[in-house]
């Protein structure tokens, strides 16, 4: 285990991510390769992050977009990443970061996200004027048209370049529990994934409805029925 003994209770995503990187990158022989990891502050983005810390020995950059738009989800993710980027450097092995902001108040945002992070993420392997061999994303399962989409963007991106990094999102078609246990609990708790933050004061609640906080509702839910389950067999 490359990380500071941080146990993983659930090997999927591990298992998923070493599947992925053989299949991107069949050759064993090459320099260590480098990638790119773009983290939003939930569960599946940063159960990645982990698993691509303890699992691999890849020299990585994290970007984190600031997306401003109706949904005013800002304030909440970075206060989120706080408590998140503190504990990885306290228990994982070194990655740098960076960050930088959209702000799209018109309409509805004004597309889809894994577009914007697509886009951003050409716009971040330029800056960083370095080799970067994957991109990363968290993505589970984005419909067609979005990763047409998306990927067409990123494509794009790179018309003029002569190399291209491979677009990775190692949690496709994972169960949203597989994800949460491939991390220690504490961590996980510390994600965000509301995508309609309610404001009390200074502190911020799940809207309880979005499509993200049902998912989580679901996870706890079997969550809590495997602990009542251990604790029945241990009485």
């Amino acid at each position: 285990m490359r990380a500071n003994e941080v146990p993983s209770t659930n090997p999927a995503v591990a298992n998923a991510l070493r599947r992925e990187v053989r299949r991107a990158l069949p050759s064993t022989k090459r320099r260590t390769h480098s990638a790119l990891l773009m983290l939003s502050g939930g569960l599946d983005s940063v159960a990645l992050l982990a698993n691509v810390l303890a699992e691999t020995d890849q020299r990585l950059h994290v970007h984190h977009i600031e997306i401003q738009n109706f949904e005013d989800r800002r304030d909440v993710e970075n206060q989120a990443l706080e408590g998140i980027l503190a504990y990885l450097r306290q228990h994982y092995r070194p990655f740098s970061y960076s960050t930088s902001t959209s702000e799209f108040p018109l309409g509805k945002g004004g597309g889809y996200d894994l577009t914007l992070v697509l886009f951003t993420a050409a716009r971040v392997h330029t800056a960083l004027a370095s080799v970067v061999d994957i991109v990363y994303t968290g993505h589970i399962a984005p419909n067609r048209p979005e990763i047409l989409e998306g990927s067409g963007v990123f494509n794009a991106c790179y018309i003029n370049k002569r190399f291209k990094p491979v677009w990775l999102w190692p949690l496709a078609r994972l169960k949203k529990i597989d994800i949460y246990e491939s991390i220690p609990r504490e961590l996980a708790d510390l994600t965000w994934s509301c995508r309609k933050p309610v404001r009390e004061g200074d502190a911020f609640l799940p809207c309880g409805t979005c499509h993200a906080c049902r998912s989580r509702d679901e996870v706890d839910r079997l969550l809590a029925g495997r602990e009542l389950g251990s604790y029945r067999a241990s009485a």
